[in-house]
C-alpha cells in the first residue's frame, strides 16, 4: 500500500511513477470490460489487478534498497493464517450462537480473542505486545 511513498523516499519516484503508470494502464483496460457485467465484476478487477500489482512493487523495493520479500511474504502469510482462523470462528459462531441483535457482538468477540490468540501463540510471537507498545507511545494518555 505504501509501495509509492517509500520509493519516493528513497529517492525513486521515477521507479514509482513507473508502476503507476502500468497500473493505470491495466485499469483502463480491464475497468470497460468488467462494467458490462456489473459492479461486482468491476470489484473483482479492482481485487485482481492490485493483487498483480504486489509482486511488481516488491520487486521494485528489492531493487531499489534490498527489501527481504521472502521475509515480508512469510510474515503476511502468518497474518493471513491467523484470520482465516478467525473467519472460520465468526462463520461457526453464526450456527452456534441464537439469532438476536447481540449475536453479531459473540461474532465480533470471539473472531478477535481466538485472532489475537492464534496470532500470539503461533504465528508472530510478541507482535501484540510490539503493537501496545507502539499505541502505548503515539498516545499520551496511555504512555504515562
Amino acid at each position: 500500500a505504501f509501495s509509492g511513498q517509500a520509493l519516493s523516499a528513497l529517492g525513486r519516484p521515477d521507479a514509482f511513477a513507473k508502476i503507476a503508470f502500468r497500473q493505470l494502464g491495466l485499469y483502463c483496460l480491464a475497468f470497460p470490460i468488467a462494467a458490462h457485467f456489473g459492479i461486482v465484476a468491476v470489484g473483482f478487477a479492482w481485487s485482481v489487478l492490485s493483487a498483480i500489482m504486489v509482486p511488481v512493487t516488491l520487486v521494485a523495493l528489492r531493487q531499489s534498497f534490498g527489501l527481504d520479500v521472502q521475509g515480508l511474504i512469510l510474515k503476511s502469510a502468518r497474518i493471513a493464517l491467523s484470520g482465516a482462523v478467525m473467519v472460520g470462528v465468526v462463520l461457526l459462531a453464526r450456527f452456534v450462537l441464537p439469532p438476536g441483535p447481540w449475536a453479531i457482538v459473540g461474532e465480533v468477540a470471539a473472531g478477535s480473542i481466538v485472532y489475537a490468540a492464534v496470532l500470539e501463540s503461533f504465528f508472530l510471537p510478541g507482535h501484540l505486545a510490539r503493537l501496545v507498545t507502539i499505541v502505548r507511545g503515539a498516545v499520551p494518555a496511555f504512555s504515562s
